[in-house]
């Protein structure tokens, strides 16, 4: 569904199309085992050429474990492919009573051909820390407390003239009732770059 009027004249560069907007919460507790948070299907043809499909997630994440650090694992996939993998759940978050900002995005574009995509991304978890209003804290990249990655893929192959899913996954280190990461809201745009 279009976020804007279209009026041909004002076709720019970057002009972007709402495509899913999912503000379920999604919590994955007390499982180690990869668990769906969002995931959507791609109309066929979407991407054309020469779109971009942006895809992003609010979420946040708790460590009340108190005898150990624990880690996240997080897995895209687009269609058959998968995108990410982080593989192991190995990156270790300290423990805290109170709840990490999360934010992630994704970006995949098809490259001059409908089965040829190059795409990249980040995700940060935020610092443990009180703010006067809602979840997590502003401070310096390079702080100890928070932690992220950023990642580049290539998936040669997929057709994007079909439909296809995009699916984001979660994964803790261990099971426990006091490890959560709570998916807010997911979101996806096309963004015309002709």
């Amino acid at each position: 569904m279009p976020s804007a009027i279209r009026i041909p004249q004002l076709e720019l560069i970057g002009i972007e199309e709402q495509l899913d907007v999912n503000p379920s919460e999604v919590e994955v507790i007390n499982t180690a085992a990869l668990t769906t948070v969002y995931n959507f299907v791609v109309p066929a043809g979407s991407l054309g050429t020469n779109r971009l499909l942006r895809v992003g997630m609010i979420a946040d994440y708790l460590n009340n474990d108190l005898f150990s650090a624990r880690g996240i694992r997080m897995r895209i996939r687009f269609g058959g492919a998968i995108l990410y993998d982080s593989a192991s759940a190995a990156t270790a978050i300290g423990n805290s009573p109170r709840r990490r900002a999360v934010l992630m995005e994704v970006d995949i574009s098809n490259r001059d051909d409908v089965d040829r995509q190059i795409g990249g991304g980040f995700f940060v978890v935020g610092l443990d820390a009180i703010p006067t209003a809602g979840v997590g804290a502003i401070a310096d990249l390079a702080t100890a407390d928070r932690t992220g990655g950023e990642f580049a893929t290539e998936a040669t192959g997929l057709d994007t003239s079909v439909a296809q899913t995009m699916e984001i996954s979660i994964a803790h280190s261990g099971a426990s009732n006091l490890i959560s990461f709570r998916k807010q809201l997911g979101y996806a745009t096309i963004v015309r770059v002709e």
